[in-house]
């Protein structure tokens, strides 16, 4: 199995993010950079549903099994003013941005896109949102609930991963 991280705009830390996401799921990862025109905006927001058939095509026509979108453009999902990310699990797509997550402390800013991208993948290989605080599944309404949680999974959600990742 393999995750395919496309940039859409590269963050400097982007080395050390892809190892973070393989020892995190113990799969291996692949990265690309790759153009995209967001078709949909919204002062300055591009809809997060934008990026999925892109994103789809481009796991589809590659090794990899899922496919995670990393952009600076900040996203919005109808019915809210801007998410962190978006996962689609048919389309074995997601899309983080990283817009909203930036820090002047760049170890807060790592932390925080591993922390929601952990989160989109986990829903990409099946894993539901977590009521624990401090799980990765935990769902971030802000960027405070971000910080809080750390990036790994409770017990109950690493077992469920496991059980997930034996059935891909």
């Amino acid at each position: 199995m393999k995750i395919l991280i496309v940039y859409f705009n590269k963050p400097a830390f982007s080395k050390k993010f892809e190892n973070a996401i393989e020892k995190t799921f113990g799969i291996g990862v692949i990265s690309v950079k790759k153009e995209f025109k967001c078709k949909t905006k919204r002062k300055n927001q591009c809809n997060a549903e934008n990026y999925l058939p892109f994103l789809e095509k481009i796991v589809f026509n590659s090794d990899a099994d899922i496919v995670l979108g990393v952009t600076s453009k900040d996203i919005y999902e109808k019915g809210y003013i801007a998410v962190y990310g978006v996962s689609a699990i048919e389309k074995k797509s997601a899309i983080v941005s990283f817009a909203r997550l930036k820090s002047k402390n760049k170890k807060q800013f790592f932390e925080r896109l591993l922390k929601e991208s952990i989160h989109e993948i986990g829903h990409l290989i099946g894993l539901i949102h977590c009521s624990n605080d401090k799980c990765a599944m935990k769902c971030s309404l802000g960027i405070g609930d971000c910080d809080y949680k750390i990036a790994e999974f409770c017990d109950k959600c690493e077992n469920e991963l496991i059980k997930c990742l034996e059935k891909m």
